[in-house]
């Protein structure tokens, strides 16, 4: 359960933040540490999203409310067939210029870098270009034969088949594949449908959300207007998220140096309320419903 110190021979002492539930465990609660000690506005949502996505909300009266949902490697830049984890030599963000696409990097490459892959964010920014260009429709389809603008056309151009499927060429000789669109596809349904759970569970409109914390890269290098587009959260909440990086990490090194905070983080964690999205029995058809880009 955590809130314990554990002590090894000739090594400091150790503190074990409260371990909260199957899936969310420490990094989740130093987290919620750490943006109560900055005075985060509730209610506000923490979202850890990797293999595993976390997502934990608390509200006004100190009621804390989880979710876990697996989400797959893709969001770590695994999966997709050019997929590649966050570096000087993966795409950070595809942007539109009028030749087409451009890929970019967000950390630090150089002039002679050939970008090998394509990392998470990369692959989000792409997918949404896609939808607002109308090359892309919601469930997914390249839809080549709807577009009107010039630029639209232009991209369309880039389409071929590969294994005889739908495949868009991509500068530096990548490429995004149905197959890949379908692997995001898979992980915004199921981070918008956690999201949406979290929130019916606390009885709060998304309006209501003060705050939605992102913590790891993900929050740092994809602009909230993608995860809107693409559906991942509500219209209208991308001016409410808040990029808080490695938030465990804060919190940690906070209940370290002021152990006076940890029986107050740990009364609130102790009666938190895990919500067992899986076990619902209309999970495939809610999950189903949220297999498209845009709000269920």
């Amino acid at each position: 359960v955590g809130h314990d110190t554990a002590r090894l021979p000739e090594l400091p002492p150790v503190y074990i933040p409260p371990l909260m539930a199957p899936f969310v465990g420490g990094d989740i609660s130093a987290g919620l540490a750490a943006l109560m000690a900055a005075g985060t506005p509730r209610p506000f949502a923490l979202a850890d999203l990797g293999t595993n996505g976390e997502l934990a909300l608390l509200d006004a009266e100190d009621r804390l409310y989880l979710v876990s949902v697996p989400l797959g490697p893709a969001l770590e830049g695994i999966g997709p067939e050019c997929g590649l984890q966050a570096g000087p030599e993966s795409i950070t963000e595809f942007r539109l210029s009028p030749q087409g696409l451009v890929g970019a990097s967000s950390l630090a490459p150089t002039p002679t870098t050939r970008f090998e892959g394509i990392s998470a964010t990369g692959y989000l920014s792409l997918l949404s270009l896609l939808r607002q260009t109308g090359l892309m429709d919601a469930e997914g389809h390249f839809t080549p034969d709807s577009v009107s603008m010039p630029l639209a056309r232009r991209l369309a151009g880039d389409l071929t088949r590969r294994h005889g499927h739908p495949c868009l060429q991509l500068p530096y000789g990548l490429r995004l594949t149905a197959q890949d669109v379908e692997e995001l596809l898979k992980v915004k349904a199921a981070f918008s449908l956690a999201l949406r759970s979290l929130l019916e569970a606390a009885s709060l409109r998304p309006a209501d959300l003060a705050c939605l914390c992102l913590a790891g890269a993900l929050g740092e290098h994809v602009p909230v207007e993608h995860l809107e587009r693409l559906g991942f959260v509500p219209q209208g909440l991308g001016a409410r998220i808040r990029a808080v990086g490695n938030a465990a990490l804060d919190g940690a090194v906070l209940l370290a140096r002021q152990p006076e905070r940890r029986e107050a983080l740990a009364r609130i964690c102790a009666g938190a309320r895990l919500i067992p999205l899986a076990d619902a029995p209309d999970f495939h058809q809610q999950y189903l419903r949220h297999m498209h880009f845009g709000v269920a």
